[in-house]
């Protein structure tokens, strides 16, 4: 036999164990819907623990969940799904590609439909003079970017949330502040609704209502609860006419993917 014929083999002998071992390390951190997960993230608490907290106590459940992303979570990327009510109008469906990293705080967003004033927006806490960088639609869309005050009257016009104030965590924050002020108030309602699924993402559903006062921002909050994730996949926000004010959700999440100071400057997405 041929030296040649040998190396082939050889060679080929390689490839076929590589393949094997990728596709091991793709089973290991897949779940059950076949995406790739990381397996940074500590597990969550037991089902069953879950449920008697979404029936009976939703502030452990969120200050479980707080704690749980501050022990494993620094970045993640996604899509999500946004559709809001500003000025008295419900507007449509906007469909957003993000990446976040917490430390330093960095987002950057990229509409895929349905933008308003801004079709990419990037934020990175202390940087560009603590400006958010956009890149602005309609007329001055010929604009390669123009800096603007990420809490100022033009990033509430075209959002109830500004950008420094995105996040599973911001969220979860928030949603803990409304629970205790109303618990304390002795206005807390709960209600476990039940399971569902959000983009293929077993969930499990609970909703917090208040009564009508200057204290409260909205009547109804419904909260989506993906049950691995231990995180607030989907809300929906009512007001007391039981209109729609507020809902999102996220799909296609990846965490810990390591996202660096340069996946957050502004010249890699021409801005």
């Amino acid at each position: 036999m041929s030296t040649q014929i040998i190396f082939h083999r050889r060679l080929l002998c390689l490839m076929a164990v590589a393949i094997t071992l990728i596709c091991l390390v793709e089973t290991c951190f897949a779940d059950s819907n076949g995406q790739i997960q990381s397996p940074n993230i500590v597990p969550a608490i037991s089902q069953e623990k879950l449920l008697e907290l979404a029936k009976h106590d939703h502030i452990t459940l969120f200050k479980l969940a707080i704690k749980r992303y501050e022990d494993s979570i620094s970045d993640y990327t996604g899509t999500f799904y946004k559709q809001e009510r500003l000025r008295g109008k419900l507007g449509k469906e906007q469909t957003i590609a993000f990446k976040f990293k917490e430390k330093p705080y960095s987002i950057y967003m990229e509409w895929e439909n349905n933008s308003s004033a801004a079709d990419k927006l990037l934020y990175v806490k202390d940087q560009n003079d603590n400006k958010m960088v956009i890149h602005p639609t309609g007329l001055l869309s010929w604009l390669r970017s123009v800096k603007c005050d990420p809490g100022g009257k033009d990033a509430r016009k075209s959002s109830l949330y500004t950008c420094d104030q995105f996040g599973f965590y911001n969220s979860m924050k928030r949603g803990l502040k409304d629970y205790e002020l109303a618990e304390e108030n002795g206005d807390l309602e709960i209600k476990y609704i039940g399971l569902t699924e959000v983009h293929g993402r077993k969930c499990i559903i609970i909703e917090r209502v208040l009564p009508k006062k200057t204290d409260y921002g909205t009547a109804r909050l419904i909260i989506k609860f993906d049950i691995e994730y231990l995180l607030p996949v989907a809300m929906e926000r009512y007001g007391w006419d039981g209109n729609l004010i507020f809902q999102i959700s996220f799909r296609n999440l990846k965490f810990n993917v390591g996202l660096k100071t340069e996946d957050f400057n502004a010249a890699v997405y021409r801005l």
